[in-house]
């Protein structure tokens, strides 16, 4: 597993950043709220990753923290939350703010978050409960 990518930013946008390492360029899938604390292109940053393989694509996701790697864990271990809505939810709410509202039961604050609705809000808040 890749724990962590350390090197030079190449690029960014909202949605992905490329660090160069050794010679390699690593494109890494990233929330809005990791875009926001990369440093500018060329200078050196850390993401922390999650490498997802299946039968048809391998796909390194980055975070700007170990608690946004751990966040986006939780929430694709959710039934019917895949890393794309997982992405999403990160980028609107943050670790700290999905971590309270399923605490304090609060579905309708994971709905602020594109392609959420309240049923698959609720079912998130019932399975993230014990956990955060």
């Amino acid at each position: 597993m890749i724990d962590c990518l350390m090197g030079k930013l190449l690029e960014k946008t909202p949605e992905s950043a490329v660090i160069s390492c050794a010679g390699v360029g690593y494109l890494a899938h990233i929330p809005a709220t990791a875009a926001g604390s990369l440093p500018a292109v060329g200078e050196n940053c850390t993401l922390y990753t999650e490498l997802r393989v299946s039968e048809t694509d391998i796909t390194l996701y980055g975070f700007a923290d170990r608690e946004g790697r751990q966040m986006f864990r939780m929430l694709t271990a959710v039934n019917g939350v895949g890393p794309k809505a997982a992405l999403s939810i990160l980028g609107a709410l943050g670790p700290q703010r999905i971590a309270l509202a399923a605490a304090g039961g609060d579905h309708k604050a994971l709905t602020a978050a594109p392609g959420v609705g309240p049923k698959l809000a609720q079912r998130i808040v019932l399975e993230l409960k014990d956990k955060v």
